[in-house]
């Protein structure tokens, strides 16, 4: 069944799509790498965190191998998030057939808008394969052989939908860039005999905020299960009142949020200060425990929805972000499995035990979310 055009959105749902889920770094990097090997007309790469180390070194190899071939690639990474991408490897990104963009310089001058970030994850090959999800390139999000790498996401896109992403892309490069790119025609994308139906949806400013709105949509409507992965639960209010009712009408509502294992243990205190108001509700909530889970994934019902998106106030002011959607019955199974296996891994929050926690632990709850509101409110005197 066709879907209409929803004016609220950028781009429609699409069918005959397929998408594969691939979790932690030691599945998506080399999957990745061997697809870039095969590149024949162009890899596109936009990217929040790039960091030196043996991650993106690895990369960088795959990609001066694939531009040697004749491979153009086109490379935006946010300037803040590539800070710590060092002058060797810029050097070696000078090669023909590879342009790097740097998104939003950093400058003085520049005061409030440098917090503002491009915090999208996106890969594509070609037009036959793409990626988005949560990992960056940096060494963090490594697994063989180190216990506390990130647990993270990323999820495969092919058929009609791949299109919309690189619509997307070439969009904000020509903002960033002096020359503007076209890089697929109407018949280079072919659908799939998966018929999978997805839609991309994206966030740039507090008034295009297409993924937390689909997201408090599917939430209103939803009828049996509610889970949600994210790494900083410092929610607008509004998600939080949709997520507390949808519990209280008997809605299966899970939280998979990380413990103190975190690249800002803070964060973590600061959420905590919800624990109370969600387990009175009927939210169950569950903390993370082997290493950081920087997992961003929501399943509602039979709907998914995977990308770069934090789902937090501050990305919701200075971010850019983008997910991709889809309503699959047996991609929805798949991603249960996820949440089930995630959840079998961590510890739940219990209301009565909670209530018995420490001074302490509330006084740095309490102080953590001051530092939000604190944060919160410079915003908005930015802004306003």
């Amino acid at each position: 069944m066709p879907y209409k055009r929803d004016k609220k959105y950028i781009y429609s749902w699409r069918n005959n799509n397929a998408f594969n889920l691939f979790v932690d770094g030691e599945q998506y990097f080399p999957h990745i790498f061997s697809l870039i090997d095969k590149a024949q007309d162009f890899i596109i790469i936009e990217q929040y965190l790039v960091e030196s180390g043996e991650i993106t070194t690895q990369l960088i190899d795959h990609l001066v191998h694939a531009a040697q071939r004749g491979v153009a690639i086109f490379l935006l990474f946010d300037d803040y998030g590539s800070l710590e991408l060092n002058k060797d490897d810029r050097r070696r990104l000078e090669e023909e057939n590879i342009q790097l963009v740097f998104y939003n310089p950093i400058r003085v001058r520049h005061w409030y808008n440098n917090l503002r970030r491009n915090h999208r994850k996106i890969i594509c090959i070609d037009a036959n394969v793409g990626f988005t999800g949560g990992a960056g390139f940096t060494d963090e999000f490594m697994t063989r052989n180190r216990p506390l790498g990130w647990h993270d996401v990323m999820l495969q896109i092919s058929g009609p939908v791949l299109e919309d992403w690189l619509t997307s892309f070439a969009t904000i490069w020509s903002q960033q860039s002096t020359s503007s790119i076209k890089l697929i025609n109407d018949t280079q994308i072919k659908n799939t005999d998966k018929n999978m139906r997805g839609r991309l949806v994206t966030a740039h400013t507090p008034r295009h905020q297409e993924i937390s709105r689909s997201l408090i949509r599917q939430i209103k409507q939803s009828e049996n299960i509610l889970w949600l992965a994210t790494p900083y639960f410092i929610t607008p209010r509004k998600l939080r009142r949709e997520i507390k009712r949808a519990a209280r009408r008997s809605v299966d509502v899970r939280l998979l949020l990380p413990d103190t294992h975190s690249d800002h243990p803070w964060v973590t205190h600061a959420y905590r200060n919800y624990y109370n108001k969600l387990l009175k509700s009927g939210v169950r909530v569950f903390e993370y425990q082997p290493r950081f889970s920087h997992a961003k994934v929501i399943l509602c019902d039979q709907w998914v929805s995977i990308g770069s998106s934090n789902l937090d106030r501050w990305n919701r002011r200075w971010s850019m972000d983008a997910n991709q959607e889809i309503e699959n019955d047996a991609f929805s199974r798949e991603i249960k499995q996820f949440f089930e296996n995630d959840f079998s891994q961590s510890t739940e929050i219990i209301l009565a035990v909670w209530k018995k926690r420490g001074w302490l632990q509330r006084l740095k709850e309490k102080f953590c979310q001051k530092i939000v509101f604190l944060l919160d409110m410079l915003g908005n005197s930015y802004l306003e």
